[in-house]
């Protein structure tokens, strides 16, 4: 209704009323999304998945319409409602994407968003995993840069119950540049809450 191109914009969906409240309450705050975007859009990638621990608050409280039943207990859980996120700003965003065969097998990235040739894994930290999650995210790291998407490989750290006490030597080892199978690409390590 402003003009502009507003196909990636949630508000686009509310109807003028909602539209003009959401959009223009607080000048300034509005982004209008086109159909193509940079690679610099990562920021806002980041900042969505910062917010996971909000949604999950969100979700869980009681719903007036009583149909709130989730577990937050599965690193599935957890990614989906990261994509439902991820979605509404990267809708070329896609669940467990396989990376190319290598003798015969591949693997299941979480989540890709093409247009911004990133990839997104998620590890939900347990007691059971405490000690092998970063191992897995080595693995992740060398299998990954077979995917033709992969430039920045996010790799989000679900710790919901704050077991992992040396963070901040986990992201010195794993994040970086890369360069692997002839490919380079670059890691983060997000760990949330």
């Amino acid at each position: 209704s402003h003009g502009f191109d507003q196909l990636y914009c949630p508000a686009a969906f509310m109807g003028e009323d909602l539209e003009e409240l959401t959009c223009t309450a607080v000048p300034g705050r509005a982004e209008i999304l086109g159909r193509e975007y940079a690679p610099d859009r990562r920021y806002l990638l980041k900042e969505i998945l910062s917010q996971i621990p909000q949604s999950v608050s969100y979700l869980s409280r009681p719903a007036r319409s009583g149909l709130h039943d989730l577990s937050f207990d599965s690193e599935l859980t957890i990614r989906d409602i990261a994509f439902a996120m991820i979605r509404g700003g990267f809708p070329d965003a896609l669940v467990e994407d396989p990376t190319e065969k290598q003798a015969g097998r591949s693997k299941n990235v979480d989540l890709v968003i093409p247009r911004i040739s990133t990839l997104i894994e998620f590890k939900f930290i347990r007691s059971s995993n405490l000690h092998t999650y970063v191992d897995e995210l080595k693995i992740d790291i060398v299998s990954y840069p077979k995917h033709s998407q992969c430039g920045h490989l996010f790799c989000v750290v679900w710790d919901p119950h704050q077991l992992v006490t040396d963070r901040k030597s986990v992201i010195e080892d794993l994040a970086g540049p890369r360069t692997h199978a002839e490919k380079s690409f670059t890691v983060e390590v997000l760990f949330i809450p």
